[in-house]
């Protein structure tokens, strides 16, 4: 049996036109003003509010264009196109559609116990000692490498895992230092596509390497 996948135009997410840099730049920038807002709560991030960075960060961009529906829609849903959509990266599949839901419920319930923990631990307005940004750092690394492991929509799901990996940084007062787009620059790649085999220990030594030598904003 075919399963559907994704169109040539819809993975092909360059954004090179004047337009679709404007609109995502601008998209990105108020995505991660609420998220940072939210990170400063005491609220633990769910699917839903996941799912609506996703359609945000997509928004009007012109090879979304015919696929509006799919954003903020996870695959395995009653969408006649998601229901039974088939993703990889590098030739490693991400999580069956069927199993989609479940492992996304499980992720974000996991997710809240390693916050707990980490909360419980270290203060958030606090210094971080290097040890302390190592165990963010894990929480953050594993948080985007799971999700990158299930990648739960059809496009744009690595991009909702460095959100979800800021989230984590800002919720303990850290800069959000992991890029949202373009993708972070080597050794990300690598790194990320450790984690589709379920090896996050790099995306976690890449994210703490941001967090000890913060990229330039000049």
């Amino acid at each position: 049996m075919n399963l559907p996948r994704k169109p040539k135009d819809f993975w092909d997410d360059k954004e090179t036109s004047p337009e679709d840099i404007r609109r995502g730049t601008a998209n990105r920038a108020k995505v991660l003003a609420e998220l940072i807002e939210h990170a400063l709560t005491s609220d633990p991030l769910d699917s839903e509010r996941v799912a609506r960075w996703h359609k945000a960060c997509l928004t009007g961009l012109s090879y979304v264009t015919g696929h509006e529906s799919w954003l903020g829609t996870y695959r395995g849903s009653n969408h006649p196109d998601l229901k039974d959509m088939v993703v990889g990266v590098g030739g490693k599949k991400g999580t069956p559609p069927h199993r989609v839901k479940a492992e996304v419920e499980k992720f974000f319930s996991e997710l809240q116990g390693r916050m707990i923990a980490l909360a419980a631990a270290i203060e958030p307005d606090e210094d971080k000692s290097p040890e302390q940004l190592r165990q963010i750092a894990e929480v953050a690394g594993w948080a985007h490498g799971e999700w990158v492991r299930i990648h739960p929509f059809a496009n744009g799901s690595g991009r909702t895992a460095r959100l979800i990996a800021n989230w984590v940084l800002s919720r303990f007062r850290l800069l959000p230092v992991v890029g949202i787009r373009p993708r972070p620059e080597h050794p990300y790649e690598p790194a990320a596509a450790a984690s589709m085999h379920g090896d996050h220990s790099a995306i976690t030594k890449f994210i703490l390497q941001l967090l000890e030598d913060p990229p330039s904003t000049g």
